[in-house]
């Protein structure tokens, strides 16, 4: 399972989030190529059938399953985005606060704290 926190520089408000989900992804060849800058996602991080958790100003947003690794990005190349991975599409849209979030996983592992 991967968490990827949207930026609200390149996302300012949740319409633009929505439309870049719903619009702008599904046009993309191959479709749901999701590009991301260096150092943003590891080599080998991210596999085929790997859940993708996308949160944004703090919550959880969109959950989706990887088609792909990391790959280059040799679909739209430019140089801020030097890496990309197709998602499944649609991805399904939830809102979950990432402490909400962070309580079921705790309370899911009998994890106490220290």
């Amino acid at each position: 399972m991967r968490l990827i926190k949207l930026s609200v520089e390149e996302f300012e408000s949740d319409l633009k989030l929505d439309e870049y989900f719903s619009k702008e992804l599904p046009k993309r060849n191959p479709p749901g190529l999701f590009r991301f800058t260096e150092g943003r996602i590891a080599e080998g991080r991210i596999v085929p059938g790997e859940t993708i958790l996308f949160s944004y100003r703090n919550s959880l947003c969109f959950i989706t399953t990887a088609k792909t690794g990391r790959m280059l990005n040799t679909y739209m190349p430019a140089i801020e985005y030097p890496y990309c991975v197709v998602i499944d599409l649609p991805p399904r849209k939830v809102n979950v606060p990432i402490e909400d979030l962070e309580l079921m996983l705790q309370e899911k592992a009998d994890f106490k704290s220290l």
